[in-house]
């Protein structure tokens, strides 16, 4: 497997903003909604790819011509499991390398997101990364800051930790 990457401000973080609207806008049916959801993903530092390679498609070839230009390549793609155990286990060995990576950053005080909603189930998607035919896409990460919510919630769990105290020695 392999993870790719995508920064706050690049063309491709823009491309995956645009997806987000797309996939919004179909399934909400309001240009407000889908403008919101390109906004908050605009906002969002960086992005993760997690690619588990040489495994069998997890969606049927083109079944419609999705690969075209227009709004089909915006559609949920339909989902095939793993077939054998060494897919499956490839599987999920990216999983753990993700989780560990949520970890890493977690310790570090940067907020993630592991995704698997619809926005990476599009043909639009699997493009924008350069996926092969038989790649799955196994997680978005979406990395940002949170060092403003952890150092208010550590300040407000040390005062509650100061009033029990408190409390229990009287």
């Amino acid at each position: 497997f392999s993870f790719r990457r995508f920064l706050a401000g690049s063309q491709a973080s823009k491309d995956l903003a645009d997806i987000a609207y797309h996939v919004t806008l179909r399934k909400k049916g309001s240009v407000p909604n889908a403008e919101a959801k390109r906004q908050k993903w605009l906002n969002i530092p960086g992005f993760l790819v997690t690619l588990v390679h040489n495994n069998q498609s997890p969606y049927e070839e083109d079944p419609e011509g999705l690969k075209s230009v227009d709004d089909r390549e915006y559609e949920v793609l339909p989902y095939h499991p793993p077939e054998t155990d060494r897919q499956l286990e490839d599987y999920a060995a990216s999983s753990a390398a993700v989780q560990n990576v949520l970890l890493s950053l977690h310790a570090e005080g940067i907020g993630s997101k592991w995704a698997t909603g619809p926005v990476i189930q599009t043909q639009a998607f699997r493009s924008l990364v350069n996926a092969e035919p038989t790649d799955r896409i196994a997680a978005l990460i979406m990395v940002g800051g949170t060092t403003d919510f952890y150092s208010s919630r550590e300040e407000k769990l040390t005062d509650a930790r100061r009033s029990r105290r408190r409390a229990i020695n009287g």
